[in-house]
């Protein structure tokens, strides 16, 4: 370890040579514009080799009959999400979005689309992937019992300015400068985002970004509430009640609103499997479901392309159905895509 020497103070050298550090995209993302090429390419290895591991994994997954057919428990997870592995299929990367403009998002945008595009369906099947639309910011607005997020989510217009994103942004104040930093904002500070995360993402001061996140709970009452009052008083008792009633084991103040969405997500998620296989059953539509991500169901259909759309319909009204009967505040809603492979489906 002589290479610490000069380059940092013993406290650090003492925290890494206890637990180590870690590598990974979000970490590499980091890297200065200004760093030299050497290190631009060293994160791109990095990266790549990540891409590399994954396609071993799968290789070796592989059965005799030229498929992978991967291991699933329906409540491997503290929220009650289910857990994948052999392989782990709730973490292949979605296509990468946009321009790549660092060394990771380079990589991403060459090899992300065509490894989920390996993953296709069975010779003569359609491949239907539906997902539960927005459902944790629908949750969210459950849980703050607030009419405008509602609104928001289920009416607002983005040309307009009244979607969910830029009413976020509205509420964060003149420091999110625009909506797609409102939307990454979003979905980090559902997941307990630290004020440092928040000013990364916000590109701001910690300062700014503790003001920002003031504002948002300022101008969200109901979510003041769940923070201030709702939250403690389930970390106190360690736990929380899920919408189906089920109790859901949590002493962290930190991790409670992730758990609340998590679980109604898993929750809703998996009444509603229930629901639409009976129903495709019954109307005689042969399918084969071939993966359950958290908000995601994929679903091979042996018939017409008119059964697998006849499918999809059915999912989402499963899904709109789940909502009334769970007493969910803000309406559920579904989308879905066919096609013969993941890529194409999600």
């Amino acid at each position: 370890m002589d290479w610490w020497l000069g380059m940092t103070n013993k406290k650090d050298k003492d925290h890494y040579d206890k637990y180590g550090w870690m590598v990974n995209e979000e970490n590499l993302q980091t890297l200065p514009k200004t760093a030299p090429q050497a290190a631009k390419d060293l994160v791109k290895w990095l990266t790549l080799e990540g891409r590399r591991k994954s396609l071993t994994e799968w290789l070796g997954c592989v059965a005799e009959d030229g498929k992978i057919h991967g291991k699933y428990w329906p409540i491997g997870a503290w929220t009650h999400r289910m857990s994948h592995s052999s392989p782990n299929s709730a973490n292949i990367a979605a296509p990468f979005a946009g321009t790549p403009s660092t060394p990771v998002e380079e990589i991403k945008d060459r090899y992300d689309g065509p490894m989920r595009n390996l993953w296709k369906a069975s010779d003569g099947a359609w491949l239907v992937g539906t997902d539960a639309e927005g459902i944790q910011l629908r949750l969210l607005a459950h849980y703050m019992k607030s009419k405008e997020y509602v609104e928001a989510i289920c009416s607002g217009d983005k040309s307009l300015g009244t979607d969910i994103h830029n009413m976020n942004k509205k509420a964060l104040g003149p420091i999110c400068k625009t909506r797609d930093d409102a939307k990454t904002f979003i979905y980090a500070f559902l997941l307990g985002a630290s004020i440092p995360k928040v000013a990364e993402i916000l590109k701001c001061s910690n300062k700014e970004a503790s003001q920002a996140v003031n504002n948002f709970l300022a101008a969200l009452p109901g979510l003041k509430k769940l923070k201030d009052w709702t939250i403690p008083n389930d970390a106190r008792r360690g736990y929380f009640i899920g919408l189906d009633g089920r109790r859901v084991s949590c002493s962290s103040e930190h991790h409670m609103l992730a758990g609340y969405l998590q679980n109604g997500e898993a929750v809703i998620m998996k009444h509603a499997n229930i629901l639409w296989r009976t129903r495709a059953k019954t109307e005689g539509i042969p399918f084969k479901q071939v993966n359950f991500v958290h908000d995601e169901w994929q679903t091979e259909v042996y018939g017409t392309k008119e059964q697998a759309e006849r499918l999809g319909e059915i999912q989402r009204q499963s899904l709109e159905d789940i909502g009334r009967k769970l007493s969910v505040f803000c309406p559920l809603a579904g989308n879905t895509k066919i096609g013969k492979t993941w890529l194409q489906t999600h």
